[in-house]
């Protein structure tokens, strides 16, 4: 009995001992549960805009993505590394997808197609309106542009526009770029000017009318970009003969305008481009080593010409007589003909009738007197080229109104310079019909209301 005492205790104590062993080895072998990442820069909803359609890829929980390119949602796990983001889909299906890790955006090939996804998250547009009226900010959703605002006011100056850069006023704001960071717009004014002028533009056929616009401060601060069918466009040319078939020069951005104008565009058709300037012929070259014939024939005939490799052509038109010069550019066996009018006065463009009978018109700059032509009612008036010095405006006071109205002409003229001849304006008047015509049958009196501004009436009496 002892024995088997002993027995029982030795195997309890085993027992024991093996329990308590096992229990060890549980707690040993237990697996361990790895933490979840914190939530990184990474984090947040990007989208891409797909011709209207939106598609979403969300990083969430640190280490959780939903990714919907359109085919439904699919969903798994994600890493970073550095500037790596590796996504692993729970559809075994789909291999991982690495992906390039910006600032505000993921950039990756799916299904071999590129993707540039933004992150969604809001930048503000500010507007320092530089002196003028306020203008408030804006939120803009990144990738997405801002909305223009209305023009502020700054006493007498006009505003110009919006720039990027302050004071220099280099870079223009033009609100078709997307925003992607927050950005402080500056406002630019210029003086203004008693008379601005309108400006057209003729793209030719195959491109959308494009409306006029008005200058502010004599000038133009942007242009549009026309859009043709597999054409390239080169630039807007101001013709001083006022037609598409004698171009003169290219119009830049901030060259003074003192007249009414029509900008001609300019499409790629394989010849030199070039332009016209008062110190030569600029080209813009069309490769390396290319050597360009330019040639500039003078009103009285005589020809000026050299090659050159470089892109200008050194020529003082300052120095030179005024008129019409004819300059070609040609490049093997291509050849780009421009019609420059030296020491040209601008035309007078702008025309008015203040009170009854006075005619008005815009000052030319160098202009040393007007001459003016006028045709009206009157067959004994002879208007000819009547001088009025500087004066800018006549009255017609003893002029008759025509059914087809009283047309002017009016040229600048300065010596050393070539005249130009304005447009015909027509100004017509009308008085108003006659209203309340009666006949008393016991007198035989006619009587009618008064017409405003009517000298005499004519009666005639039908039978």
């Amino acid at each position: 009995m002892q024995f088997k005492k002993h027995l029982f205790s030795w195997l309890f104590v085993i027992l024991t001992v093996a329990l308590a062993c096992g229990t060890v080895l549980a707690v040993g072998c237990k697996k361990k549960t790895q933490p979840k990442p914190d939530p990184g820069p990474e984090s947040g909803v990007y989208y891409y805009d797909a011709s209207g359609t939106e598609y979403l890829i969300t990083l969430e929980n640190g280490d959780e993505f939903k990714f919907d390119l359109g085919a439904g949602e699919k969903k798994g796990t994600y890493s970073v590394d550095g500037t790596t983001v590796n996504l692993k889909f729970s559809d075994s299906s789909e291999a991982d997808l690495p992906m390039t890790l910006g600032a505000d955006y993921l950039t990756f090939t799916y299904k071999s197609v590129p993707y540039t996804f933004l992150k969604k998250v809001n930048y503000t547009v500010s507007y320092n309106s530089n002196g003028g009226s306020a203008v408030s900010s804006e939120s803009v959703l990144n990738g997405k542009t801002a909305n223009k605002p209305g023009n502020p006011t700054n006493g007498d100056k006009a505003f110009a526009g919006w720039y990027t850069d302050n004071n220099s006023f280099k870079e223009r704001y033009t609100f078709d770029d997307p925003v992607r960071s927050d950005i402080t717009l500056y406002a630019r004014y210029v003086d203004k000017l008693a008379t601005e002028f309108t400006v057209k533009f003729n793209a030719g056929t195959g491109v959308s009318e494009i409306p006029s616009v008005t200058t502010t401060g004599g000038m133009l601060f942007e242009l549009p970009t026309p859009v043709k069918s597999g054409a390239t466009f080169v630039g807007w040319y101001v013709s001083q003969s006022y037609t598409p078939d004698k171009l003169s020069y290219r119009y830049e951005i901030e060259q003074p305008i003192g007249e009414n104008i029509t900008l001609y565009a300019v499409w790629d058709n394989g010849n030199p481009v070039a332009t016209v300037t008062d110190s030569g012929v600029e080209i813009t070259s069309g490769g390396v080593n290319n050597r360009y014939t330019v040639t500039i024939q003078a009103p009285d005939g005589k020809k000026y010409s050299d090659t050159v490799a470089t892109g200008k052509y050194a020529f003082d038109f300052t120095s030179k007589e005024a008129g019409e010069y004819t300059v070609t550019v040609e490049q093997s066996g291509k050849t780009t003909t421009l019609y420059y009018i030296n020491k040209a006065l601008a035309r007078v463009s702008v025309f008015d009738v203040v009170g009854e009978t006075t005619f008005k018109f815009n000052s030319v700059t160098n202009a040393e007197q007007y001459l003016l032509t006028v045709d009206c009612g009157n067959p004994g008036h002879n208007h000819e080229d009547i001088n009025l010095g500087t004066e800018t405006s006549w009255s017609f006071n003893n002029c008759d109104m025509t059914a087809d109205g009283i047309s002017f002409i009016v040229k600048a003229v300065k010596s050393g310079y070539v005249t130009s001849t304005s447009e015909i304006y027509t100004f017509t008047r009308s008085l108003d019909k006659v209203t309340g015509l009666t006949v008393d049958p016991n007198t035989e009196l006619v009587t009618w209301n008064p017409v405003d501004k009517a000298k005499s009436y004519t009666v005639t009496l039908l039978d």
